[in-house]
């Protein structure tokens, strides 16, 4: 089976079910990227700096901006799940103050080394 990211696993089962399973749990662990925008009150509350502090534990790298419309951006790149648990603990830590939250999923570009503040 390939897949999306060009790599082949043999799966010994003919059970189609199993073999979705299987390339679902690879691609859980395959790197991507998020774009997240976010609004509400999320400038001056220490938002950026609270992200840079997250991602530290977790391994994820990319940046964080104040948006010259108040809103924060947000773009990582990590395991899928690695950034999940990122996004959900910002959520969390940020819950009284964040408005809306848009989403968007990418392929890895592999382009970021680390995680900063943009300024």
């Amino acid at each position: 089976m390939k897949l999306s990211n060009g790599v082949y696993i043999k799966l010994n089962s003919q059970n189609k079910f199993a073999q979705r399973t299987i390339a679902a749990i690879f691609i859980n662990f395959m790197k991507q990227q998020v774009q997240v925008f976010y609004s509400g009150r999320v400038q001056g509350v220490g938002f950026r700096f609270t992200c840079r502090d997250i991602v530290g534990e977790l391994g994820v790298v990319g940046w964080v901006k104040n948006l010259s419309d108040g809103r924060v951006e947000v773009v990582a790149e990590g395991e899928s799940r690695v950034l999940k648990n990122y996004l959900s603990r910002i959520n969390q830590y940020f819950s009284r103050y964040i408005q809306d939250v848009d989403t968007q999923w990418f392929a890895a570009t592999g382009e970021l080394n680390d995680f900063g503040i943009k300024f």
